[in-house]
C-alpha cells in the first residue's frame, strides 16, 4: 500500500468530509465558517483511526446541539420567547415579525424582530425580499451560523447583534 504524505492525506480527508457533508445536505457556505476548537484539535491526531473517531465524536456532538428540543409546555400560538445564544448550544429555530428594517452602506440589511432581537445579513445578495411586517424564521445551521427564511422561502445567512433597536 502506498504511504500518503501529509498533504495528500489531508486532501483525501477533506475530500471525504466534503462528500459526506454534501450527502447530508450541508451547503458549501457553511463549510466556510470557522471550525470549533474541539474539531480543529482532531487535526493534530497522528493516528488515522483515532483522528477519524475524534471527527465522528465532534460532528455527533455538534449535530446533537443543533437538534431542537421538543417542549410540551410551549404553545404554537404563543409569541416567540426571547432566548439569548449561549455557549451550551445555538439558538433553536423560531419565527418572528420584522418591526424595523434598514440597510447598511454595503447593502446588507439589519432587522429588528418583535421579540427584541436584532439580526444582520452577512453579505448583501442584491434586493432583499423582505419588508417590515413580514414573518421570518431564523434557523440554526452548523458551526454557529444562522439562516433567515423569509416569504416564499427566500433565505440568506445572518448573525445576531445586540438586542435592541438596529
Amino acid at each position: 500500500m502506498k504511504r500518503l504524505v501529509a498533504s495528500e492525506r489531508d486532501r483525501c480527508l477533506i475530500a471525504s468530509l466534503s462528500i459526506g457533508m454534501m450527502q447530508l445536505g450541508i451547503s458549501p457556505a457553511v463549510v466556510a465558517q470557522p471550525l470549533p476548537a474541539a474539531l480543529q484539535a482532531c487535526r493534530t491526531e497522528s493516528d488515522e483511526a483515532e483522528r477519524l473517531k475524534c471527527y465522528d465524536r465532534e460532528v455527533d456532538r455538534i449535530q446533537a446541539a443543533l437538534r431542537p428540543v421538543p417542549s410540551s409546555t410551549q404553545s404554537n400560538t404563543s409569541p416567540p420567547q426571547r432566548r439569548p445564544r449561549t455557549a451550551a448550544g445555538p439558538l433553536s429555530g423560531f419565527s418572528a415579525k420584522i418591526t424595523t428594517l434598514r440597510f447598511r452602506e454595503g447593502g446588507e440589511f439589519v432587522v429588528a424582530l418583535d421579540n427584541g432581537q436584532v439580526w444582520t445579513q452577512f453579505v448583501s445578495e442584491g434586493k432583499a425580499r423582505i419588508r417590515v411586517g413580514d414573518t421570518v424564521r431564523i434557523r440554526p445551521l452548523l458551526f454557529g451560523s444562522f439562516l433567515l427564511v423569509g416569504p416564499s422561502d427566500w433565505s440568506t445567512k445572518v448573525h445576531q447583534v445586540q438586542d435592541g433597536a438596529p
